[in-house]
């Protein structure tokens, strides 16, 4: 199979996406979403790659559940390689939740920029 298998499966959601404790048939929470965020977030910032890949489905899950993410470029801010490595941390105890990262003073600042860009665009196309 390609790598392709990674990023979708049809209408199903991707296994690339799932929290290590969910692959362990452990309890899992509300940081399940939070494991998720951080895959977006770094594929945000290493365009599009996803931090676990395979060739196969049991690979993939064998990567997620226990290898580390390859890290992200080095001239990212301090902020976002800490909140990727704390949303990818396998134990789901250390990751935030969402009120702990929304709550930091980077993210408020991030967070103000988007709604200001957001606005200035909608004033220009008359929203």
């Amino acid at each position: 199979m390609s790598k392709q298998f990674t990023t979708t499966m049809g209408s199903h959601s991707s296994p690339a996406y799932i929290a290590p404790e969910v692959l362990k048939n452990k309890a899992s929470t509300t940081k399940v979403d939070m494991w998720a965020l951080g895959i977006i977030l770094y594929q945000l910032v290493s365009s599009s790659n996803l931090p676990f890949e395979s060739e196969n489905f049991f690979g993939l899950i064998e990567a997620i559940k226990e290898n580390d993410p390859p890290p992200v470029q080095p001239s990212l801010s301090k902020f976002i390689k800490e909140a990727i490595k704390a949303l990818l941390d396998k134990n789901p105890e250390n990751r935030p939740d969402a009120s702990t990262l929304l709550n930091k003073d980077e993210m408020k600042i991030h967070i103000e920029k988007v709604i200001s860009l957001v606005s200035s665009s909608s004033d220009r196309v008359g929203l």
